[in-house]
Order: C-alpha cells, then sequence, then structure tokens
C-alpha cells in the first residue's frame, strides 16, 4: 500500500538536469492573479519567496511548502515528498530560486486556502524580472534622497543607493537625511570602493 502511494505521487524524473522534481515543463506559464479558484491543472512561473518542511512520520512522507510569487501575487505549493530524502531536496528549492511548476490548483482541506498540489514537475529557470535602467542621453542628478538613517522616511543604505546611481550612469546623488549627517561616511567609502575599481 505504502508502495502504491508512493509510485503515485513521485513523478518519474527527467533527464533535463534543470527539472528539480517530475517531469519537464514545456507550457506556458499564466499569471498567478488569474488563478481565482479551483481551474484545474495549471502552469506558473516565479520566485521562490520560503521553503518550509514538516514531517508526518506515520506515512513516511514530508509536506514540503513553499511560496511562489511571480510578481502579480503570490501562491503556496505543496508537495509529499520521501521522509529521508525531504531535507536535500528541499535545498534545491532555496529562496531566491526561480522556478516553473505545474499542478492542480485547489483548496487545501487543511488550510482552507487555495493552493497549488499534486505536482507533476518543478523546473529551475532564470531570473526573469528585468533590472531597471535610466536609459536617458542626458542623466539627472538626484537632489532629494534619504537613507536609512533618516528615521521613518528611508529604507536603503548609502552604499546601495550610490552604486545604482553609478550603475545607471548618474555622475552625483545628494543625500538630505533629515539633521544628520552618519550616511556621509558609508557614502563616502562606496565611492572610494568604486573608484578603486575603475583605476
Amino acid at each position: 500500500e505504502e508502495k502504491k502511494f508512493e509510485r503515485r505521487r513521485m513523478p518519474a524524473k527527467s533527464d533535463n538536469p534543470d527539472v528539480l522534481y517530475g517531469k519537464d515543463i514545456e507550457e506556458d506559464a499564466m499569471p498567478i492573479e488569474n488563478i481565482l479558484g479551483e481551474i484545474g491543472e495549471v502552469v506558473i512561473k516565479g520566485k521562490i519567496l520560503d521553503v518550509e518542511n514538516r514531517d508526518i512520520e506515520k506515512i513516511g512522507k514530508t509536506i514540503i511548502t513553499f511560496h511562489v510569487t511571480d510578481f502579480t501575487d503570490t501562491i503556496t505549493l505543496k508537495l509529499f515528498y520521501p521522509l529521508e530524502e525531504a531535507a536535500d531536496f528541499a535545498k534545491t528549492l532555496g529562496a531566491g530560486t526561480f522556478v516553473k511548476c505545474k499542478g492542480i490548483a485547489a483548496v487545501d482541506k487543511y488550510d482552507n486556502d487555495l493552493v497549488i498540489s499534486s505536482l507533476v514537475g518543478i523546473k529551475k529557470i532564470k531570473d526573469f524580472t528585468e533590472t531597471r535602467m535610466d536609459h536617458a542621453l542626458k542623466k539627472r542628478v538626484e537632489l532629494h534622497c534619504h537613507t536609512k538613517m533618516s528615521d521613518m522616511d528611508g529604507v536603503t543604505d548609502a552604499k546601495t543607493l550610490i552604486k545604482r546611481a553609478h550603475k545607471w550612469g548618474h555622475s552625483a546623488l545628494a543625500i538630505t537625511d533629515h539633521g544628520v549627517a552618519q550616511a556621509f561616511p558609508e557614502a563616502f567609502h562606496a565611492w572610494e570602493d568604486l573608484w578603486r575599481a575603475e583605476k
């Protein structure tokens, strides 16, 4: 009985090295925001946000739960995996990995939430997001920029801002934090690093 259960849950692995689980997926992915209910078989692609394992020793399985976003929405995916191999397999699904998945969109009877389960394939794919660039012929100079040193106003550190301005080809950037100069040393060191790298 246990062997039957395992055969039903574990599809044969593809020869494609990018396929992490089950079969290769050739179909186009649909936006996660379009999965509005129990619509059956779906193919999605996105970035894994987190992974959680829960062992169920009674049946010798681990439930691997992971959340995937395609930046239109986020959905939970659930996979039953053999207990003794689950920890190693879960490492291939690390946060930040981009994947394409095929399974059934259904309401989970335990969590009462829409999930993708009965997965038949998980394939590792390239990052499909586009890095924002400044393509203007005449570059701007940002004259009002807050770092995380501006309490309740900025969330980015000075080093990140300086590197982004440099990457976009901007010649300068003004840090105008509220009443403090704590970001200035970090900004100076970031500029020094960029200057050394160009030399």
